[in-house]
C-alpha cells in the first residue's frame, strides 16, 4: 500500500497532466511518478509547490507533511543500516573479490526495496556479514 502523501498528492493532482505538474514544481516527470507511487518524498520545495496548485500550503496539511517526514526516516534508516552492514561486511581483507560489486549489489536490493528486509534485523546483520566472509573465503580458496 502506498503512503499516504503519495495517494493525497495524486488526488490533488488530479486531472493535470504529468508533464504539466512537473514543470510546476520544477521536477522530473519520472520523480512526479516516484512520488505519486510513494517510492520517493518530495522535497519541502516540491511539496510547496505541489500544494500551490491548488492554493494550499503544508500548515493546513499535516497528514501530507506527517507521512512525509515518515518516508524520510524510513530512507535515513535503510542509509544507516546500508552502512552499518557494509562496514561488518568490509571490516577484513576479502582478498581479490571485488568489493564494489558486492556493494553495489547490496545498495541496489535495499534502494529497490526501500526497506531493509526483516533478515537483517536484530542482530542478524551480523551474522550475514559472517556468512558472506565465509563464503567469499571459500570462494577465494577455490581461485
Amino acid at each position: 500500500m502506498p503512503p499516504l502523501f503519495s495517494v493525497e498528492l495524486r488526488k490533488i493532482r488530479g486531472t493535470t497532466s504529468i508533464v504539466a505538474m512537473s514543470r510546476e514544481c520544477k521536477i522530473s516527470r519520472e520523480a512526479v511518478r516516484l512520488i505519486e507511487n510513494g517510492s520517493m518524498a518530495p522535497s519541502n520545495d516540491v511539496l510547496f509547490r505541489w500544494l500551490a496548485t491548488i492554493e494550499e500550503t503544508p500548515e493546513n496539511r499535516p497528514d501530507i507533511v506527517q507521512s512525509i517526514l515518515s518516508k524520510r526516516a524510513d530512507l535515513n534508516r535503510v542509509v544507516r543500516e546500508t552502512e552499518e552492514l557494509r562496514r561488518l561486511i568490509f571490516t577484513d581483507n576479502l582478498g581479490s573479490f571485488d568489493k564494489d560489486a558486492l556493494d553495489d549489489e547490496l545498495t541496489d536490493m535495499l534502494m529497490e526495496t526501500s526497506k531493509i528486509p526483516d533478515e537483517f534485523r536484530f542482530g542478524q546483520k551480523a551474522r550475514v556479514a559472517k556468512i558472506t566472509k565465509k563464503h567469499l573465503g571459500e570462494r577465494n580458496e577455490r581461485r
